[in-house]
């Protein structure tokens, strides 16, 4: 009778066989976990991206928002008279010689001279439009307004208030003429029969992320309106 053994006798070349097997299946697991955990990886760094994407986004759209808020406020007849014998808030007395450069039969000379002619190439005499735009910095006394406080420049938004994102909006205001609907033609053209003014404000919003080195991630949004207002008395001088 041949003595039996409680456990089968496993050749030596197959337990080796059987070891290389665990390993083959061990490295399998830990390349397929190694990629489940760089697809997650990357999925969280495509959403915090997106997310700021949108942070940033919707910094501008404020910003835009804000430039069509203070056009609103400071093209009031009575608030454009008094910002345009004030010198020293150069935003308002910028915004209310635009107005009135706009209004005058001179438009094109006038917003020349005072350096807000949206289109300076002689070829678009016939487009009456200005340009208000504000300064990239972040040394100004407030933000999400223009800073009315300088007498040198205008700035939008400081960095002193904990947010590094500079933002800022440029307007581009157009006067489409008289409320009859009669657009103008040339600076010695017809300016309309109606008794207010059509306009064309477009307010384009920054908001510049710093990069380093004076270099900046700039996102942009852009808001229009189209509008009458009666004409304030610097401007109806201007006529």
């Amino acid at each position: 009778m041949i003595p039996t053994s409680p456990h089968p006798v496993i050749p030596h070349r197959l337990r080796r066989q059987r070891g290389g097997m665990t390993i083959v299946m061990a490295l399998i697991l830990l390349v397929v976990l190694s990629l489940a955990a760089f697809s997650l990886s990357r999925n969280a760094i495509r959403e915090l991206t997106t997310s700021g994407h949108l942070i940033q986004g919707d910094k501008a759209a404020e910003a835009a928002d804000a430039g069509l808020d203070w056009y609103l406020v400071w093209s009031l007849p009575a608030n454009t008279t008094l910002a345009y014998s004030t010198t020293a808030s150069v935003g308002n007395n910028t915004l209310a010689k635009a107005l009135t450069d706009l209004t005058a039969l001179d438009w094109h000379t006038r917003l020349a001279n005072d350096g807000l002619l949206l289109n300076t190439s002689s070829s678009m005499d016939w487009d009456r439009a200005a340009l208000v735009s504000s300064q990239e910095g972040q040394t100004a006394s407030n933000q999400m307004v223009f800073d009315n406080t300088s007498s040198s420049a205008v700035y939008q938004a400081k960095n002193s208030g904990g947010s590094p994102v500079v933002q800022r909006f440029d307007l581009q205001i157009r006067w489409l003429g008289k409320d009859d609907l009669s657009l103008t033609g040339t600076a010695s053209g017809s300016n309309g029969s109606g008794t207010n003014f059509l306009w064309q404000v477009i307010s384009t919003g920054y908001a510049a992320v710093p990069m380093g080195g004076g270099n900046y991630l700039r996102y942009q949004q852009r808001r229009e309106l189209i509008l009458t207002a009666p004409p304030s008395q610097s401007a109806a001088a201007g006529q």
